[in-house]
């Protein structure tokens, strides 16, 4: 499909009461031997989100989604994870929301970031993300943040982050 030219598919996760409720995290995909510079156009890179199985798709979140899960007891309750390693290149979307964790309470039609020590003034900048979730537990779910590459510390494991109550989700 034209949404997803010249994007990796990051993860596919399917409403498990309804087939037909379908979202993708999408990033930057390799087109040649310059992929891991920009992209020649902008991409829809971020989560999309299908209500027809896969037939259609729209743009719910903007940015390099690296990660993304759902609450396995209720298809509502969604996380996901923006971030590039290479913030600024051509090729970018516009209107990309910022580096970091998100949650949407909506089934993904919504997103809104989630408070946490990436997000603090000493934090370096992030680089790749990557999100997991308890399947037992949907309240515990950890966050994985590599330091941005033009940090200084590029490549270094920023922090493995858990929280045993969903970060507040009420």
């Amino acid at each position: 499909a034209s949404s997803f030219a010249r994007t990796s598919v990051r993860r596919i996760r399917v409403d498990p009461a309804d087939a037909n409720l379908v979202l993708a995290a999408t990033t930057r995909g390799g087109y040649g031997r310059d992929s891991r510079i920009g992209a020649p156009g902008a991409p829809a890179f971020g989560v999309q989100k299908s209500i027809d199985g896969g037939v259609s798709w729209v743009r719910t979140l903007t940015g390099q989604a690296t990660a993304l899960e759902i609450d396995a007891t209720n298809f509502n309750n969604q996380y996901a994870a923006i971030g590039d390693e290479f913030d600024g290149m051509p090729g970018e979307a516009p209107g990309r929301v910022a580096d970091g964790v998100y949650r949407s309470v909506d089934g993904g039609d919504s997103w809104s970031p989630v408070a946490g020590p990436w997000n603090s003034a000493s934090s370096p900048g992030i680089g790749r993300l990557e999100l997991a979730m308890s399947r037992s537990s949907p309240s515990v779910v950890y966050a994985s943040i590599d330091a941005a590459p033009d940090s200084g510390t590029a490549g270094d494991l920023m922090g493995l982050y858990r929280t045993d109550n969903a970060w507040d989700l009420s």
